[in-house]
């Protein structure tokens, strides 16, 4: 209980900030709009100028998510990572065996996401501020030139450069200052937990590393036994730290060991931990597997099947692997609807053959075997 009521605190307390920034900034670039809007102007002057602010904004809200993304980009080449994949929204550049390709996959909760394999740790360190803030470093360089390119253009596109510049500022500030909104963590947070504790730089180190061993086909249930131990319960409250342990449950799941996996989610989401929102869910849904495999709910998990959250989630990441291989599970195992279960199979198979990261591909193959002799022993029995 004090747990929840400390996550939706800090949820409050973020909404509270990002709104309160998109109020201050809003009145300064109403106010400066003003300032150059022509007193003695036509409407069709006044009709442009907000046209032109209206399309600034739009522009910008792409735009600087391209620019944020750049940012870490550059910024962590630039302190010895190497490339591993680039996402705006939907659309996924990666790379895999020295190749570039493209794939569809979306994150709920990000609009964008740059993902670098770490340089080596020397003395359990590696460089992490750079490449965390060059998102929101960029934002403001780019915020800065079109500030300045205010005094080049024509009176006429001064209304799209503030407009744009507005969008960054709002960009770099809700990225910048350290928050966690309930779903990820922002930049700020990272960096900021980062720089405070050498065992969260190695979990950084570990998340990133086994992000892109992932993406050139290795499994988790292949990797070191090490990087995989549980962290202690002092390190719960750090969110780098306890998502050692999410990927701990994940490792245990890839190795066929799911009623360990079970009791060890089941422990994690009742800690007082840091863990991101969307591990919660995810690791949710996770034990509403193992309750399926088992045939039993004693802790009455699918009760959270039809919640707001866990549905939302679904709706969000409905072509995620994952998410597809429980639905198949829930439609055979649970609501025994034979149809629903092959058109989720059939959306599976299809999400499998596309998805960029091989190493998961033979973890999620590996249950739908399991899930069909469940269904056939149950329908026997």
């Amino acid at each position: 209980m004090k747990n929840k009521r400390s996550n939706t605190l800090k949820k409050l307390v973020a909404v509270v900030v990002f709104f309160a920034i998109c109020f201050a900034l809003g009145i300064l670039l109403g106010k400066v709009m003003v300032s150059i809007l022509p007193e003695d102007g036509s409407s069709e002057e006044r009709l442009w100028n907000l046209f032109m602010m209206l399309l600034g904004l739009y522009v910008g809200m792409f735009l600087h998510i391209v620019i944020h993304e750049a940012g870490h980009l550059v910024c962590g080449l630039i302190s010895g990572y190497t490339f591993v994949s680039f996402r705006i929204g939907g659309l996924m550049l990666f790379k895999r065996d020295g190749k570039y390709r493209f794939a569809r996959y979306s994150l709920a909760g990000t609009a964008g996401q740059c993902l670098l394999s770490p340089p080596e740790l020397k003395d359990g360190k590696i460089p992490v501020t750079l490449y965390n803030l060059g998102g929101v470093l960029f934002n403001l360089l780019f915020s800065f030139v079109f500030a300045l390119l205010i005094l080049v253009f024509p009176p006429y596109l001064d209304s799209f450069c503030l407009s744009f510049v507005a969008v960054g500022g709002i960009t770099a500030l809700t990225n910048g200052i350290p928050m966690k909104t309930g779903t990820v963590n922002n930049d700020g947070s990272n960096a900021f937990h980062l720089l405070k504790d050498a065992d969260a730089c190695r979990a950084f180190w570990l998340q990133l590393k086994i992000n892109a061993l992932q993406m050139q086909g290795t499994r988790l249930a292949d990797m070191p036994a090490e990087w995989f131990e549980r962290p202690a319960p002092e390190q719960w409250k750090n969110s780098m730290l306890a998502t050692l342990w999410v990927l701990r449950c994940n490792w245990l799941s890839d190795q066929g060991l799911w009623e360990r996996a079970d009791a060890e989610m089941k422990e994690l989401l009742n800690a007082d931990s840091a863990i991101i929102g969307i591990h919660r869910q995810l690791l949710t849904l996770e034990r509403c597997f193992c309750a399926l495999l088992r045939g039993s709910d004693p802790d009455g998990v699918l009760k959270e099947w039809n919640s707001r959250s866990l549905q939302k989630l679904q709706r969000a990441m409905k072509r995620f692997p994952m998410i597809l291989r429980v639905q198949y599970a829930y439609a055979l195992l649970h609501e025994q609807n034979e149809t629903l279960a092959e058109q989720k199979r059939a959306e599976l198979e299809k999400a499998l053959a596309s998805y960029p990261f091989a190493g998961e591909l033979a973890g999620e193959r590996q249950w739908l075997p399991i899930i069909a002799e469940r269904a056939k022993n149950r329908s026997m029995s």
